[in-house]
């Protein structure tokens, strides 16, 4: 007698079967009711493993795979507000519900993520007189809000990271020394900050990279135009840094002046050719249709032209 075992792969339940005679009659008994196919992985999943987006949406995905879902679109797209997986599905997936399934540093970064994305989304709107930086430490940059002054125009410099508790500058972004000055970063200007950060800004220097008019931080275009979108949704011109484009990127409107300047002097030409090919097809057709009706002799200089030189011939009566 075989023993045949039926099993999940992403979540094992086995039983044994006597033999291939009692499998159906074992299967009709095996509660599938339990489970549910996954749409994301096409897999049966207990139904204890199935996503709940509460009160929002109720497509059948598992924990498994929303939590490597949510962790792509956080960790790879800065996404704040990710939706439901589901083709026709505009449904904003829940935080809470999403907490139990998620480690605790994707979580941490959605919840970065949906701060910043709320801050400037109310800077848009006028709202928040408080500014914002981030933390200079590559291994930090932390988003970090001035909730203690009530005026854009105040300065704050001294500002302690509420992640890695370190110092650092809130208007230049940089490590806080006790000799700071809020003065130009340039590499030659540079005395209070460590190695390798002077290391950093000459390699952004030789790279061109420019830094975001927004949040400061250095962008790097790889190909592609002008017009940079960065990680705190500020778009700029890549070329001159500003958010309202100062050099209009002449090479383009450059191209678009000289086309106008051609089309505005070849216009009296274009006009005369055009009018010249009409009246010339209207010439040709109208001698035509006179030579078709007799009108006109078919021996005639004009006819000849007109049907390239070729003179018909009258055809005897039998």
């Amino acid at each position: 007698m075989a023993n045949t075992k039926l099993s999940l792969k992403k979540y094992p339940c086995t039983f044994l079967v006597d033999n291939e005679k009692n499998l159906d009659a074992t299967s009709s008994r095996y509660d599938y009711s339990s489970f549910f196919t996954c749409e994301i992985c096409v897999e049966l999943v207990p139904l204890n493993k199935k996503f709940k987006n509460t009160n929002r949406c109720f497509h059948n995905y598992c924990e498994h795979c929303i939590a490597k879902y949510i962790q792509v679109k956080v960790i790879q797209d800065n996404t704040s507000q990710i939706q439901c997986p589901h083709t026709n599905c505009n449904v904003v997936l829940d935080t809470v519900s999403c907490r139990s399934i998620l480690s605790e540093t994707v979580f941490e970064k959605w919840c970065r993520v949906n701060c910043e994305s709320a801050v400037l989304l109310e800077s848009s709107k006028g709202g928040f007189a408080y500014g914002r930086s981030y933390c200079p430490y590559r291994d930090c940059s932390e988003l970090v809000l001035n909730e203690c002054q009530t005026s854009r125009s105040s300065k704050i410099t001294r500002s302690n990271c509420p992640s890695c508790k370190r110092l650092f500058c809130f208007h230049c972004m940089v490590p806080w020394k006790e000799y700071h000055r809020c003065t130009d970063r340039s590499p030659e200007t540079v005395t209070d900050i460590d190695s390798n950060d002077v290391l950093f800004m000459e390699n952004a220097k030789n790279n061109k990279w420019v830094r975001c008019p927004s949040c400061r931080h250095y962008v790097e275009r790889i190909d592609g135009c002008s017009s940079m979108a960065c990680r705190c949704k500020t778009r700029f011109c890549y070329d001159c840094g500003e958010q309202a484009c100062i050099c209009k990127n002449w090479l383009y409107g450059w191209q678009i002046v000289i086309l106008c300047i051609y089309f505005l002097v070849m216009s009296p030409f274009l006009v005369l050719a055009v009018v010249g090919s009409i009246c010339w097809c209207i010439f040709v057709g109208t001698t035509k249709i006179i030579i078709r009706f007799g009108v006109l002799p078919p021996d005639h200089p004009l006819a000849c032209a007109i049907t390239g030189g070729e003179q018909q011939q009258e055809t005897p009566p039998p």
